[in-house]
């Protein structure tokens, strides 16, 4: 899949200095972040109960993250961009 276009000069010459070196360095074609989450709990017996606790426990987490987004509000704390996210990341 292509890069999506940077668009703050700067993070773009760092991105393609970092793709530069890994294509004459690295023996791998791509790098793919999965985030994961793994919430804990009991063991269902069948699907009904997995999709009801799943549906639980996905409402306890959203809830918590709009909590504490509000919290990070107060205090001044914004989201980084995509191209300060790629920056950092490169870093």
């Amino acid at each position: 899949m292509p890069a999506r276009a940077i668009t703050d000069r700067a993070v773009r010459q760092q991105a393609q200095e970092r793709t530069d070196f890994l294509r004459a360095n690295a023996r791998f074609q791509s790098v793919r972040l999965v985030p994961t989450l793994c919430i804990p709990g009991k063991v269902a017996r069948d699907g009904e109960d997995f999709a009801g606790n799943a549906r639980s426990e996905l409402r306890q987490i959203q809830n918590a993250a709009l909590l504490y987004e509000q919290q990070l509000r107060v205090a001044k704390v914004q989201r980084l961009l995509p191209d300060e996210l790629v920056q950092i990341y490169s870093y």
